[in-house]
């Protein structure tokens, strides 16, 4: 199973909203075939662009997370998205979406907000979500105001 950002080229303009797909294939390597008719597992008109999951699965079935970007998931534009589904296609939004925020506190206690948080990644220790990983930049506003960007590893809070 892999999960995908996608865009139509239409109407001359250079692109549409972005939203997110599944696709399945028998191996690695392929053939991959998109799933849900080619339709997006979140709809873009009503749930807003999305983009940068990172999808695993676990004995309770398949976790994401998202960029949302236009903040009508989580309240925070650039903030991240949970959601959970049981077979990869009929997906659920936790009840508390924010995965994340843009907004950190660094281990001397300073709080900061991040221009952007991007290409999540998760390392597992034990089979549970240890830390995240994202590519970051000062800001705010993003790549247009930002002067520095870096990698950031964040450890992970898991639910007990």
């Amino acid at each position: 199973m892999m999960i995908f950002k996608g865009r139509r080229y239409t109407n001359g303009h250079r692109h549409s909203a972005m939203s997110l797909g599944m696709a399945y294939a028998p191996g690695i390597e392929g053939p991959y075939t998109v799933l849900n008719n080619d339709r997006p597992i979140f709809e873009v008109d009503g749930q807003g662009e999305a983009e940068d999951p990172f999808l695993w699965k676990d004995a309770d079935g398949y976790h994401a997370i998202f960029k949302d970007h236009v903040a009508k998931f989580t309240g925070e534009r650039g903030g991240g998205v949970m959601a959970h589904s049981k077979d990869g296609m009929r997906w659920t939004v936790d009840k508390d979406a924010k995965a994340y925020s843009l907004t950190v506190e660094w281990e001397d206690g300073n709080i900061e907000k991040q221009g952007q948080l991007e290409r999540p990644f998760i390392f597992f220790e034990d089979g549970k979500p240890a830390y995240i990983f994202f590519a970051t930049m000062d800001g705010p506003g993003g790549f247009e105001n930002a002067s520095h960007s870096w990698n950031m590893v964040i450890p992970i809070r898991n639910k007990k």
